[in-house]
């Protein structure tokens, strides 16, 4: 005994640390058979969460799927595999799942969340499922997590995020209010109230005979005389001094030329009288002007 204790002291470091590697190893090639009986297999899945945070018989789904579409699988699977739900705090068994040929087959199941609900928090772990199949037909079953540590069991454990979440509620609409109705409505648009009739104002009477201020009739003729004198001479005033010889002079031929009327004699001698002072009052003040300007520049 004491020969083997001194032996075991003399073994080198990394002896030591290769038979260490090779127990792991072993350890990990080492199978775990769950529920297998020959060449036929079931799969115990469990749900775990807390009771005071959810329901005695809340649903989960879950989903197994092979990764060969030839691989054998339990009845009611579809092409996406097979389906399962699990209500409550419990476990279910998946299969039975029957092998008829040697060889490794190869899966995976997950939690499917078809519709997330209120503050849940899913365990989304996904696990890897090998089933060897050896030549006398004996299936045993390898769990893996997805970083490939081998597993014991398949738990999925969902929780509830309390941290003061309250679903909020719905909102009421308030109540739409019909006004009464009233007894005597209002009308839409005022009544039309129609302006009185206008008397139409009859035209003035002009005297055909009344005598305008310039001696003539409204209709621009003389006067008649109604009891002319044979004996008076008639003078038609043409515009020229008697005995000149000239035509008649119209007013009209000329422009700038008018013919006196009778009665524009004292206003044709006004307006001389004003252009003669107007004309004195320029010329004064031109005058007036040089002679300024002249003593300014003697004054230099």
């Amino acid at each position: 005994m004491k020969g083997l204790l001194c032996n075991t002291k003399k073994i080198s470091p990394r002896i030591s640390v290769a038979i260490a590697l090779f127990i792991l190893f072993a350890i990990s090639l080492t199978p775990i058979t769950v529920n297998a009986a020959g060449n036929t297999i079931k799969l115990t899945v469990k749900q775990s969460y807390s009771a005071s945070s959810f329901s005695a018989a809340e649903t989960f789904i879950y989903r197994l799927k092979p990764l060969d579409p030839d691989s054998p699988m339990p009845t009611g699977s579809t092409e996406e595999g097979y389906r399962f739900a699990i209500s409550g705090i419990t476990g279910v068994e998946v299969g039975p799942v029957t092998y008829s040929n040697q060889g490794i087959y190869y899966y995976e199941l997950w939690q499917q969340i078809e519709t997330e609900k209120a503050n849940v928090i899913y365990d989304r772990s996904i696990y890897s499922i090998e089933v060897h199949v050896d030549e006398s037909l004996n299936a045993y079953v390898i769990v893996k997590d997805k970083i490939g540590i081998k597993l014991s069991e398949i738990v999925f454990t969902n929780s509830r995020d309390t941290g003061g979440w309250v679903d909020p509620p719905t909102p009421t609409p308030p109540p739409i209010e019909t006004p009464p109705p009233s007894e005597s409505p209002p009308p839409t648009n005022p009544p039309v109230t129609e302006p009185p009739p206008v008397s139409p104002t009859p035209p003035e009477t002009v005297d055909p005979t009344e005598e305008l201020n310039d001696g003539r009739t409204p209709s621009g003729g003389a006067t008649p005389d109604t009891d002319p004198d044979p004996d008076e001479e008639i003078i038609i005033d043409d515009g020229n001094p008697p005995g000149s010889g000239l035509e008649p002079d119209d007013g009209g031929d000329r422009p700038g030329v008018d013919s006196p009327r009778t009665g524009d004699d004292s206003r044709t001698t006004l307006d001389i009288a004003l252009f003669a002072a107007g004309s004195l009052l320029v010329i004064s003040a031109l005058l007036i002007l040089v002679l300024g300007k002249k003593k300014a520049r003697q004054g230099d």
